[in-house]
């Protein structure tokens, strides 16, 4: 999807804080949604979608509170590129 979304490109430059919907809350959204998004009629909403979950630079999750819209930390996962906090739903957009 992040390839899809145009967002692959802006992840091999520096570190960089993932905002990504765990699996449970993806497959939530229904085979229909999923399809759309990776169809180009949805490519503009996968790109929001997308970018609305990207931050420059290694942002932990507590500093991110108010653009987690109510979603919940699952997991977090660091390394030298930058964060993944796992969601257990989709960001608003």
């Amino acid at each position: 999807l992040a390839q899809l979304g145009g967002l692959a490109g802006m992840l091999g430059g520096g570190a960089s804080t993932l905002l990504a919907p765990s699996n449970d809350a993806l497959s939530a959204l229904g085979e229909e949604a999923l399809g759309r998004l990776s169809s180009p009629e949805g490519a503009d909403d996968l790109q929001n979608m997308l970018m609305n979950s990207f931050v420059p630079g290694s942002v932990s999750a507590a500093d991110l509170t108010d653009r987690l819209g109510g979603a919940n930390v699952l997991k977090t996962e660091q390394s030298e590129a930058g964060v993944v906090h796992v969601l257990d739903s989709l960001l608003p957009t």
